[in-house]
């Protein structure tokens, strides 16, 4: 009978929303997983090394409130950055992980939309090449996952398979340009039709990625990621980024008027789904023989032709129609304000989803900058700067709300789902039959994720 070696991975991005989920589902799992150790880097912050700040930003968490007290033993942090040359790694560990870890899940990513294109580039390219340079150096590695965002393809009106989008430039040409200041932001956006830095760097470093047909890849690509559906527990999340932050600011009765189509459908994917591709895809329990080769140097991988791409998905049948979402969240939120207190919140109301005219440029100017600008004026009257700045901070995010995100809630991108885990084996994964996943009750379940873990009302 076959026994699969332990396992050991080295994991990044656990300071993020998707990290700690895949870092939480692989400590729960770890007898099925067959895990030995996970080697968690992280950056230190202007205050603490990587070490403390694992205990302060990661494993406090309520992410981990359900796992044994123990489970940290786990886990072991090494300081580093996957923007530097190695990682970051100090040579004595650089050597140690490389004898030690057989699997790499790569969740690390910056997803400002708003990054200047260099910056961007160094985050997201600059990022995948040092960590392809270190699994190169693994000669234990078996299987290696990284993160990208289904949103590479260009729009469409047609299905979207999980392929690679085109670039008008050779990858490793385009980068340097980017990084020698060659190529205007701009004109480049315009070029690739991408509405932001993120996606485009986010392309670039899918190119550079499968250009190395060397290594065991697979690129998993989630699509716009929210609450947990079960796990670590329903309705779990902690980042305002995207449809939690629509949900948020809509819910509290500050955003009115969005800029949007009604029968658009955004493709929410919940992020313990996503977690779930990621392990599959990195074939903890059903993992093939090693790939590397008995040659001399050691680093030679038998098969060159191992790298793909998966769709993290939810599906056009199964995303969020931009009407049904707005209109749960006021209803959700009603009933919220209703029961608090007269003041303590405002009554959520949308005044107008639809496209950016004359319309929408009334209602935005009466509902969201009218308002916010009176409040604003009446606190520095008051002498209260601490809430005109937040007053002004609110306003600046409305507007970034309808200025970044037109692009989504204006179209229906349909891409194709590669395994819809909830219905590959809903039992596996806790369900029963009467806790199946719609639309409509995954629009409550944000509802409910973002009032507990973000607003806390």
């Amino acid at each position: 009978m076959f026994t699969p070696q332990p396992s050991t991975i080295f994991l990044t991005g656990t300071t993020g929303f998707l990290g700690k989920v895949v870092l939480e589902e692989l400590i729960r799992r770890r007898e099925d997983y067959h895990l030995q150790k996970i080697i968690v880097l992280l950056r230190p912050s202007n205050t603490l090394c990587a070490q403390d700040r694992f205990y302060s930003e990661v494993a406090s968490s309520p992410c981990f409130s359900m796992l044994h007290s123990q489970w940290q033993e786990k886990v072991e942090v090494v300081q580093g950055d996957l923007t530097q040359t190695n990682c970051g790694l100090s040579p004595e560990t650089l050597q140690r992980i490389c004898r030690e870890v057989t699997h790499i899940i790569n969740c690390a990513a910056c997803v400002a939309f708003d990054l200047p294109l260099a910056n961007a580039a160094i985050a997201n390219v600059g990022s995948a090449l040092n960590l392809m340079s270190l699994a190169r150096s693994c000669f234990n590695l078996l299987a290696m996952v990284t993160t990208s965002t289904s949103y590479v393809a260009p729009f469409t009106e047609s299905p979207i398979p999980a392929t690679l989008a085109p670039l008008p430039y050779s990858p490793a040409a385009l980068y340097q340009d980017i990084l020698d200041g060659k190529i205007d932001e701009a004109t480049i956006l315009k070029q690739t039709h991408y509405p932001n830095t993120y996606t485009l760097t986010k392309c670039l470093a899918e190119h550079i990625y499968l250009s190395q047909k060397d290594l065991p890849l697979t690129i998993v690509r989630p699509s716009i990621i929210s609450c947990a559906w079960r796990y670590p527990c329903p309705g779990w999340i902690d980042s305002k980024a995207a449809v939690a932050g629509f949900v948020a600011l809509m819910g509290m009765g500050y955003l009115r008027v969005v800029d949007g189509k009604n029968e658009s459908i955004l493709d929410v994917v919940p992020v313990d789904v996503v977690a779930n591709d990621i392990i599959r895809e990195v074939q903890l329990i059903s993992f093939h023989q090693s790939r590397w080769s008995d040659t001399s140097s050691g680093d030679t991988i038998v098969s060159p032709s191992c790298c793909s791409i998966v769709h993290s998905v939810a599906g056009v049948k199964r995303g969020l129609k931009i009407e049904m979402l707005a209109s749960t969240v006021t209803r959700y939120f009603e009933r919220i304000h209703r029961a608090q207190a007269p003041g303590k919140s405002r009554r959520p109301c949308l005044k107008y989803l639809g496209q950016r005219n004359i319309i929408f440029y009334m209602h935005d100017f009466m509902a969201q900058r009218l308002p916010l600008c009176l409040t604003s004026l009446y606190f520095h009257a008051t002498r209260n700067p601490k809430m005109a700045r937040k007053t002004q901070s609110l306003s600046r995010v409305l507007q970034k709300m309808n200025t970044l995100f037109p692009y989504y809630t204006n179209r229906t991108f349909d891409f194709e789902p590669s395994v819809w885990f909830l219905d590959a084996n809903p039992l596996a994964y806790g369900l029963e039959k009467e806790d199946s996943f719609t639309p409509e009750k995954y629009a409550v379940r944000i509802c409910e994720g973002v009032r507990e873990h973000l607003l806390r009302i």
